[in-house]
């Protein structure tokens, strides 16, 4: 049987395998098949990942804890903090020191 196939590998260290057929009714493979195919294949896909996600972020919100995108967020503003920091060290030019 002619498939296309994907696998999902898990952070739990688990994979999930995905396929599906690209044969037409008459048993022939077409570029039509493999289109048909890799859209249901693709959807497959994403509802396995938004349920993933869903459960991760129930999880997290159970535990009180942050989502990845308030973290990563989080991680940005810090980057930002970093630079205005940087900024604050070097002095401007207007600022020289003036001979008294």
């Amino acid at each position: 049987m002619t498939t296309i196939t994907a696998t999902l590998h898990l952070k739990t260290g688990g994979k999930k395998d995905f396929s599906y057929s690209c044969l037409n009714n008459e048993g022939y493979v077409s570029l039509t098949e493999i289109h048909k195919s890799s859209v249901i294949l693709q959807q497959k896909l994403n509802t396995e990942l938004t349920t993933l996600v869903e459960e991760e972020k129930s999880k997290l919100s159970k535990l009180g804890g942050k989502s990845a995108d308030t973290i990563k967020d989080d991680e940005e503003n810090d980057d930002d903090d970093d630079e205005d920091e940087e900024e604050d060290e070097l002095s401007p030019p207007d600022q020289k020191r003036q001979k008294t």
